[in-house]
């Protein structure tokens, strides 16, 4: 997984590759696990597989850029912040 996620760091969400790594293996385990022991039926068809990988590209989507608001205007220090 890291050596496939390693060249492509930059285009993906999480930063932390080994935590990003470690995050979707065992996540994609414990969901085979708990499908093959609580509902195997779930490993009928493809909806599955579907899920899981909408679950792995969720999390490795980098989130969108937001544009930022026109015109937004900072408002001013409440009395004792940034005093001292």
């Amino acid at each position: 997984m890291r050596a496939f996620l390693a060249p492509r760091a930059t285009d993906i969400g999480p930063r932390d590759l080994d935590m990003a790594v470690f995050i979707l293996v065992h996540s994609v385990n414990a969901l085979a696990y708990a499908a093959t022991t609580e509902r195997p039926e779930y490993l009928q068809g493809d909806a599955f597989v579907e899920e899981l990988c909408s679950l792995v590209v969720g999390y490795l989507r980098p989130e969108p850029a937001r544009p930022r608001p026109a015109n937004r205007r900072r408002s001013p220090a409440r009395r004792g912040e940034g005093s001292r």
